[in-house]
């Protein structure tokens, strides 16, 4: 019997949404993907530290307020389509 996993097409559905996630918020993960309900994007959608300083320094940028702040800057990659979908 081969040891070759039988190719599932739902499996690139998953690698993909695994992929997207870090690079946009969970409503608009959702609306790629057709989901209704935010709660299955959460289960993609996993924060760094980094990623979460970022949105608080967003937040802070936008308010004018930066007295105090020691947050780490983040430059996040742009990545193509092409790059979120695993090579075959």
């Amino acid at each position: 019997m081969s040891k070759v996993r039988t190719f599932v097409l739902y499996s690139t559905r998953h690698t993909f949404a695994t992929r997207l996630a870090p690079y946009v918020d969970p409503w608009t993960l959702c609306r790629v993907m057709g989901w209704s309900d935010v709660k299955i994007a959460m289960r993609y959608v996993h924060p760094s530290e980094a990623h979460v300083l970022a949105a608080i320094e967003g937040l802070q940028t936008a308010s004018g307020s930066k007295s105090g702040s020691n947050l780490v800057e983040v430059d996040f990659p742009a990545l193509s389509p092409a790059e979120l979908i695993p090579a075959q």
